[in-house]
């Protein structure tokens, strides 16, 4: 999945703002160099308390709309 596709429609939905999105952005950057291993970005955001499981889902439906990709 796109991580920038997902913290733009976060943003456009207005469930986080652009200082979220760098915050999440960073955690993530910061577990892939500490673990090397990469958490998406939105269960960054929903573990960190950014975006509910409602929000999460809805935006991985749209995601699924505009690529055509089911992710669930």
């Amino acid at each position: 999945m796109d991580e920038e596709l997902f913290g733009r429609i976060a943003i456009e939905r207005a469930y986080i703002i652009s200082d979220d999105l760098e915050r999440a952005l960073q955690i993530q950057r910061d577990i892939q160099e500490q673990r090397n291993t990469r958490k998406l970005l939105g269960i960054i955001m929903l573990e960190s308390g950014m975006i509910s499981s409602d929000q999460l889902l809805e935006i991985l439906r749209h995601i699924e709309e505009r690529q055509n990709t089911r992710y669930f």
